[in-house]
């Protein structure tokens, strides 16, 4: 004996807006790279005023962007596994198993 499965469709309003974040989010994102270009240009000025030398700024660049990338991929991966147990075990009612090879690959 096979189970259905209802699918619940969501209202079209919800769909407007999740197209509409969907389109504003590279807006955002462009924005927040060129201010962020503003500040860099402007840390960089100070810091040769202050006797920084060219590697010493290119290391220190180097290691906050490694840094950063670093925490946004373990939060990205926090989020996904998150995702994956919500849909895999309400949505699906199967069996969920967290696989670190997935997740670091």
């Amino acid at each position: 004996m096979q189970q259905h499965h209802r699918v619940r469709v969501l209202p079209a309003r919800r769909h407007d807006h999740l197209a509409g974040v969907l389109r504003g989010g590279p807006l955002a994102g462009a924005g927040a790279v060129a201010a962020g270009h503003r500040r860099r240009v402007y840390d960089v000025v100070v810091l040769k005023v202050l006797g920084a030398t060219r590697g010493s700024l290119i290391s220190a660049f180097l290691l906050e962007y490694l840094l950063l990338g670093l925490s946004t991929g373990v939060i990205a991966v926090g989020i996904g596994t998150l995702a994956s147990w919500i849909v895999v075990t309400e949505v699906m009612r199967a069996e969920w198993q967290f696989l670190p090879s997935t997740a670091l690959t």
